[in-house]
């Protein structure tokens, strides 16, 4: 969730333009904040209006009629045909037609992965019906055009069928198939990324894409989130919020503010209230907005205040809602639940160490450090297991869960030694195509995963990073039958889309979303750790470049923040690194490089050599 807040700050900049969604303004960004080769990689269109890249009879997916305006017709012969646009997708499909006949009846079915391509679409909805598809009625002889109705948008697609009833006599010519974009409404260009990554891994460029489309996909006018209709299909024309974008879950399922996150009635979710304590730094961190902050930190104080009331004897947190991310609940003592409120309490500090009026009355940086380190003694007290060298899921548990000792490297909890193994912990429970654990058996999150990827690189282990990035989301986006273009919620350790099956995803396989931001987690940690880049206070007004030094290879990157633009590059060879950086004047950094002693950098351009 941190990652999500912070591509959605970087990629924010204020112009005109008039390619935006619908009736939305355009407040995006004009052009790209760093041009380059790397653009190749993006897989945002060049336009708003899209067009298939290929065609193929449904009947017969192997013989591929490349994408002739003039050459896509339905009739008993060729009754269905599958449109591949190459990417994930999402909006309002419109073609132009010739009817030749008597009327007739043409369905629209949406999918994201190819394995579930046919006469009715995916699931993003949870319930017991099914999606079907759009039906479009076709009356007149000769030619007309057809456009989606608003409320049958589909948020999240890479193929489309097509189809008529195979027993008709009747023909349907399609002309000028395309699809309107609703995707980032307020942008009108969208590839114009205030951000970029670069190195000579083609894999590792197409993975930080990729994650960086997934958001895109997940950004979504504020009317168009999901309203559950009666009975079967699907409506996406619910107002989530006045404002003209937000940011949701998946780009197909979960198109709403998700209630886990801000929810006001059901079960309580104590992980999810932590996760907003903690997004509550991430935001102005790197927006600069701390005036928000300011304004919500009664409410923020009261929100701690309630996690810290959940505190036991022992010291650690007892989970009182039912809810988590997904996981199985073992227990009510979770480690991960403590390992939360600890970030929360750190994150808490800083800010106030920010906002100096925050602690007229009392010093929240003191109180806050003061109950983290009393909780990161009882958390190791009571959950480290020696033996094991790695973080038990509650007090004398035999189980070994990903997300906590994931979260005990990425969050600091943990001595060197510590850190050391357990990192050698979590790669034990890899499998060819990513980590499996027992807290959500036989099933991979590319989530947790997300966590766990920051915990190797500040472990400083990121080869077993890098390795994990290009198992799990490298598996992913080779996969021919996903998306190839986005990051997934998840998926089954056999490699099927089964998620979850076991866990409440009683639909199946056609439930589970393909673009899901939550996994995103190496286009920042690449761009942060990999790089090295990141900034520590709002705005970048500090930051630090700490590359993360492995084998042979260049990778760069920058951003933009409201003070400017800042980018790094690392080149490693020969036994031999060097690193090099731009950054806004005003600005304060500090370079850390193995074999050389830190450097204090006040904005502007540098570089130094260090030897291996």
């Amino acid at each position: 969730m941190r990652r999500l807040i912070y591509l959605i700050a970087v990629f924010s900049t204020t112009v005109l333009g008039d390619a935006c969604w619908r009736d939305s303004h355009c407040t995006g960004p004009e052009q790209a904040a760093f041009p380059g080769p790397w653009d190749e990689n993006n897989f945002a269109p060049t336009s708003r209006i899209v067009r298939p890249r290929d065609v193929f009879p449904l009947a017969d997916p192997q013989n591929v009629l490349k994408y002739d305006a003039k050459n896509v017709a339905l009739d008993k012969a060729t009754p269905a045909l599958l449109v591949d646009f190459g990417l994930e997708v999402g909006g309002l499909v419109t073609f132009n037609y010739t009817l030749s006949g008597s009327a007739l009846t043409c369905g629209l079915a949406f999918t994201e992965a190819k394995d579930f391509i046919g006469t009715e679409s995916d699931s993003p909805r949870g319930d017991g019906t099914i999606d079907g598809a759009v039906y479009a009625q076709l009356d007149e002889r000769g030619n007309g055009s057809y456009s989606m109705p608003p409320a049958k948008l589909r948020g999240g697609f890479r193929y489309l069928t097509l189809f008529v009833n195979s027993t008709s006599n009747s023909s349907l010519a399609i002309t000028d198939l395309a699809l309107e974009l609703s995707v980032q409404p307020t942008w009108s260009d969208l590839r114009a990324y205030q951000g970029y990554f670069h190195s000579d891994d083609a894999l590792l460029n197409k993975i930080w894409y990729a994650g960086a489309w997934t958001l895109q996909t997940n950004t979504i006018p504020g009317d168009c989130g999901l309203r559950t209709p009666d009975g079967d299909g699907w409506d996406n024309v619910e107002v989530l919020t006045d404002a003209e974008t937000v940011l949701v879950d998946g780009a197909k399922r979960d198109r709403f503010i998700w209630n886990g996150d801000m929810g006001h009635g059901g079960s309580e979710c104590v992980s999810y209230h932590l996760w907003n304590l903690i997004g509550t730094y991430n935001y102005p961190l790197y927006s600069g907005d701390v005036d928000f902050v300011t304004e919500i930190w009664p409410k923020y104080v009261k929100g701690m205040n309630h996690s810290l009331s959940l505190l036991t004897e022992s010291g650690i947190v007892n989970v009182t809602g039912e809810d988590d991310w997904g996981r199985f609940e073992y227990s009510t003592e979770r480690c991960s639940a403590s390992m939360l409120l600890y970030r929360a309490l750190e994150t808490g500090a800083t800010i106030a160490s920010w906002i100096p009026d925050l602690s007229i009355d009392t010093n929240y940086t003191q109180q806050y450090l003061a109950q983290a380190k009393t909780l990161r003694k009882s958390i190791l007290r009571e959950f480290w297991d020696e033996s094991t060298g790695a973080f038990t899921d509650s007090p004398g548990s035999n189980l070994h869960p990903q997300d906590a000792n994931a979260m005990a490297l990425a969050y600091n909890v943990v001595t060197d030694t510590q850190a050391d193994l357990v990192s050698e912990y979590l790669t034990s429970q890899w499998t060819l195509i990513g980590p499996a654990f027992p807290e959500l058996p036989n099933n991979i999150s590319p989530f947790i995963s997300s966590i766990e990827l920051e915990g190797h690189f500040r472990a400083g282990r990121p080869d077993r990073a890098l390795e994990l990035i290009r198992s799990l989301w490298g598996w992913y986006i080779q996969h021919e039958n996903g998306t190839q273009s986005t990051v997934p919620e998840g998926y089954h350790v056999n490699g099927s889309w089964s998620y979850r099956e076991e866990r409440s995803y009683t639909k199946g396989q056609p439930y589970v979303s393909h673009a899901h931001g939550w996994g995103a987690g190496p286009t920042s940690t690449l761009t942060e750790y990999m790089v090295g880049l990141r900034v520590t206070k709002p705005a970048g007004s500090e930051w630090v470049l700490s590359p993360g030094v492995s084998d042979r290879g260049s990778f760069e990157a920058g951003f933009s923040t409201s003070l400017g633009r800042f980018s790094a590059r690392i080149v490693v060879e020969d036994e031999e690194v060097t690193v090099g950086w731009d950054s806004p004047e005003g600005t304060v950094g500090i370079v850390q490089v193995p074999g050389r002693d830190s450097v204090i950098v006040r904005g502007g351009k540098g570089d130094l050599v260090a030897s291996l």
